[in-house]
């Protein structure tokens, strides 16, 4: 996850939920009653011997990539129980509350606000066997993300906040050293040896991530915004970063636009790839991409910076994709302009476009409406 943030701290956890035994009967074919529970008459219902264990997950990434993901914890269940277990990833949060009340899941893997739901709804049937722990904490924060650095108090650093007796403080680190903080690692990855910055492999070419930046900012500056969240289920992603607002005074409703991605690297990374432009190189001589620097504007807006072909686009609100098959710019291939992190443009549009070869006098620039 990339970028400058707006700073919300919170603590959060993320809970397993699973289907608690219920009292036994002494019955040859107990028959399967629908049963009214409440804390005071709990259900009596004798739990059926499983020859297979269904274990659902809510989309807290991209449903096709987490469906994947899950496959090599399921054959360690399987393996290891003796029992088969299926793995399945639910279209939205709530799904997985239902899929677990119809006896579609055996096993659940909710979000925090899931799990209290669920807890509410089957008050003696859904009972908490394991916690999630990242980066050696079993909590997490939650951020506000922003491409726009021109919203903070003072220029981003490498770094992340921690909440410390309370106060959020600002934790520094490096290109080369994650900051020490028990929060989301933006750019990191665990090693051999501990954390390490993160390497991504984009159309062939291992690109090291940018690590994440943050800094301090009023909140107020989202008044009249374009706000994306996840989905109106998820804890960290929508019903903490709505109450801070709703406590800070600004109508979450009516003060912003909401816009939801559906999961968490959806709100992130996917929400958005719109090709904005197609630019075709005239002229004679090469450059390499190394020497140049492409920025634009929306609406005579702020001007963003794209990320080149083969550099990774953490960060940045557009990227650039090159018809060419190396690192130079020659005449007569297409540089196609595309939205990356941020829907730029929702709608018609008016794009600038700037060019610039760095260390010379030479530049270029125009500009196109978008439909």
């Amino acid at each position: 996850m990339t970028k400058k943030s707006f700073i919300l701290l919170l603590v959060l956890s993320l809970a397993f939920a699973a289907c608690g035994g219920a009292e036994e009967e002494t019955v040859e074919e107990p028959a399967v009653v629908e049963e009214a529970e409440t804390l005071d008459a709990p259900a009596t219902t004798v739990a059926e011997t499983l020859d297979k264990i269904t274990f659902g997950f809510i989309p807290s990434a991209e449903q096709a990539d987490l469906q994947d993901n899950i496959k090599p914890l399921m054959k360690v269940l399987t393996d290891g129980l003796g029992i088969e277990v299926e793995g399945f990833v639910t279209s939205d949060f709530s799904g997985l509350l239902v899929a677990m009340g119809s006896g579609q899941a055996d096993i659940g893997a909710f979000n925090t606000l899931g799990y209290v739901n669920a807890l509410n709804v089957f008050p003696t049937r859904i009972e908490a066997i394991a916690k999630v722990v990242r980066y050696g904490s079993g909590s997490y924060h939650a951020n506000f993300w922003t491409t726009d650095a021109s919203v903070c108090d003072s220029p981003p650093v490498i770094g992340a906040f921690e909440n410390i007796d309370g106060v959020p403080q600002l934790i520094l680190g490096s290109e080369t050293e994650s900051p020490d903080v028990k929060a989301l690692q933006v750019g990191w990855t665990f090693g051999d040896n501990g954390k390490i910055p993160e390497v991504r492999n984009i159309d062939g070419v291992d690109v090291t991530v940018s690590p994440g930046y943050a800094c301090e900012a009023d909140l107020n500056v989202l008044r009249g915004e374009k706000v994306l969240f996840v989905e109106e289920g998820s804890t960290s992603g929508y019903l903490y970063p709505s109450l801070q607002l709703k406590n800070m005074g600004i109508d979450y409703q009516n003060d912003i636009t909401q816009v939801f991605a559906g999961s968490h690297d959806g709100n992130l990374s996917t929400n958005s790839t719109d090709e904005l432009a197609v630019l075709l190189v005239l002229g004679d001589g090469e450059v390499s991409w190394d020497d140049v620097l492409i920025t634009i504007s929306i609406d005579n807006g702020t001007d963003y910076e794209c990320a080149n072909p083969g550099q990774s686009s953490t960060g940045y609100s557009c990227k650039l994709h090159w018809d060419g098959t190396n690192n130079t710019i020659i005449k007569g291939y297409n540089i196609t302009i595309l939205e990356s992190d941020f829907d730029l443009c929702n709608g018609e549009c008016w794009l600038s476009y700037d060019i610039t070869v760095l260390n010379s006098n030479r530049s270029s620039g125009g500009a196109t409406s978008i439909q």
